[in-house]
């Protein structure tokens, strides 16, 4: 069966495509750190326009700071439970997780 991509941008349906690749590859590890992951992506990609609309204030942003450092944390240590944090960007999300901890 060949995988037919919703995306219509080159860079959405390259990405889409990789999703399909790593899921359907049989490694569970690399399929649940990729769903992980995009979900982590969507979060801080809907902060700014969340923001920006007024969704939120200053009195949420504990709130919506602690949830990203949750998110990024569980992410990470699913990372290293599964062999997974000697990958390129490992550290980099270490960081983006101490800094997000620290806004």
């Amino acid at each position: 069966m060949k995988y037919e991509a919703t995306e219509t941008s080159p860079h959405g349906r390259d990405e889409e495509l990789q999703w399909v690749r790593i899921l359907s590859s049989g490694d569970p590890a690399k399929g649940m750190m990729l769903v992980l992951g995009q979900k982590l992506c969507t979060a801080f990609h809907e902060f700014e326009p969340a923001w920006r609309a007024g969704a939120l204030n200053e009195r949420q942003l504990p709130f919506f700071r602690e949830r990203l450092t949750k998110r990024i944390k569980r992410v990470l240590i699913t990372m290293k439970n599964n062999g997974l944090d000697t990958l390129a960007g490992f550290a980099e999300l270490e960081a983006l997780a101490r800094e997000t901890e620290a806004a």
